[in-house]
Formats: structure tokens, C-alpha cells, sequence
């Protein structure tokens, strides 16, 4: 009876070890929310990462597109490719952001000025006017910021000597 007896205790100590290892393995699995790897992508930003934080930005965006975390997510993507130097991958994502986000919204307002600044920077003024004068029509919903870019129009012309 006695040998019974601690086969048993065995028995229940490995039934026990088994379910602690399978909780804490499932506890240590569960799936990362949009906000965990946005969190993630700026750690690796901060880091200096460029290829962690597209990866964790392109799982974001591609769960959920149009979600306010997937427009952050491509708003951090855009800053570090434009830091490393990348300016036309962060151009077409400045423009994802202001075709996604009402221009009322200020990551919309900050995508256009950056849109338009990279063209400047790079000495490509004619094309920084060009969309200005392309997306004029779609600024009516944010007056100020209507005439934000107006003025901002007026310093392209006299940079290229373009004064009307």
C-alpha cells in the first residue's frame, strides 16, 4: 500500500508541474495588442533600429489600416525613414497618413508640413509648390491650417524666385 502511496503523491506532483508549465507558457503567449508593438517600435526607434520598427509597424497597420494606432504607427515609421535619410518611402507614408486622417487632425496637419519640408530640404522647391497647389482644395476643412499653407506657398515662390 505504501508504494501505491507515493506513486500517487508522483503522480499528482507532475499533474501539478505540468499545469504551472502550462500557464505560465500561456501566460508568456498571448498576443501582443497594437499598443504592446507600438511600444515596441519606439523602443526600437530609440535604439536605432529602422528594420524592428517597420516590422512592428507593418503588423500593426496591416490588423487594423485605419485605426488611430496604425496611423501612430506610421507616423513613427515615417520619422525613422526620414531620418535615415529615406525620404521618398517617408513621402508615400505622409501621404497614406493625409489620405487616412481628417486634416483637422494634427497627424494629418504634421504628415503635409513634412511632406512638403522634405521637398524643401532637398532643394526640390518646384515639387514642394506643386503639391501645395494639388492639395490646396483639401485643406478647406482646416482654415487656419489652410492659410498656414498659404503662407508657407509664399516663402516656396520667393525661394525660387517665383514672386507674384
Amino acid at each position: 500500500m505504501r508504494c501505491c502511496n507515493r506513486k500517487t503523491t508522483w503522480m499528482k506532483a507532475w499533474v501539478i508541474f505540468a499545469l504551472v508549465a502550462m500557464l505560465l507558457c500561456l501566460s508568456g503567449c498571448r498576443k501582443k495588442t497594437p499598443q504592446d508593438l507600438l511600444d515596441e517600435a519606439m523602443s526600437a526607434a530609440q535604439r536605432g533600429d529602422l528594420i524592428g520598427v517597420q516590422y512592428k509597424c507593418e503588423q500593426i497597420i496591416e490588423a487594423d489600416p485605419d485605426s488611430p494606432v496604425a496611423i501612430e504607427a506610421r507616423r513613427l515609421m515615417a520619422f525613422t525613414l526620414a531620418q535615415s535619410g529615406e525620404l521618398d518611402e517617408a513621402r508615400e507614408i505622409w501621404a497614406e497618413i493625409i489620405a487616412r486622417a481628417p486634416m483637422t487632425a494634427e497627424v494629418a496637419k504634421a504628415a503635409y508640413l513634412n511632406r512638403i519640408s522634405s521637398w524643401e530640404q532637398a532643394g526640390e522647391i518646384q515639387r514642394a509648390i506643386d503639391e501645395i497647389q494639388r492639395t490646396s482644395g483639401t485643406l478647406q476643412a482646416a482654415p487656419d491650417f489652410q492659410k498656414e499653407v498659404t503662407m508657407r506657398l509664399a516663402v516656396l515662390y520667393e525661394k525660387s524666385n517665383q514672386i507674384e
